[in-house]
């Protein structure tokens, strides 16, 4: 199995830091909905001040809180 290194620009919020205080990480992701490859972190990340819902654009990072999965799209 290949591996890959991605790169991102993380907003300074409670679930970034959350988020962060899990790296590094390693993680196997599954396909959603084919739009969508998710993972569940070993915990889930705090929701403070984190808006309702988001409009994803391809190549986002969202922590969808409801389930507690991390969503690339």
């Amino acid at each position: 199995m290949g591996s890959r290194t991605l790169t991102a620009t993380l907003d300074d919020n409670p679930t970034t830091r959350d988020f962060i205080a899990l790296l590094p990480l390693m993680v196997k992701l599954d396909d959603y909905a084919s739009s969508e490859k998710i993972f569940y972190p070993s915990k889930k990340l705090s929701t403070q001040n984190a808006p309702a819902g988001t409009d994803p654009n391809l190549g986002d990072i969202t922590y969808y809180g409801p389930w507690g999965n991390i969503a690339i799209f």
